[in-house]
């Protein structure tokens, strides 16, 4: 992978925050991954990360600010 594929972290919140975040950057053209989510209960995860990659960070910024 380069460089410019390499995920990050963009935010770490509830599984609820998280599903929101990504359902935003999503409808803009950036693809995420979430991690650290409880697969028997995902609702009471907590610190699930927002992943996408490196190269979407700009755009991903100005969507989240």
């Amino acid at each position: 992978m380069e460089n410019r594929d390499k995920l990050i972290t963009v935010a770490i919140h509830t599984y609820e925050k998280a599903l929101i975040l990504k359902t935003l950057l999503e409808k803009e053209g950036i693809p995420v991954v979430i991690n650290n989510v409880n697969l028997i209960q995902p609702v009471i995860s907590s610190g699930v990360r927002v992943r996408i990659n490196e190269r979407d960070l700009p755009l991903a910024l100005k969507i989240i600010e």
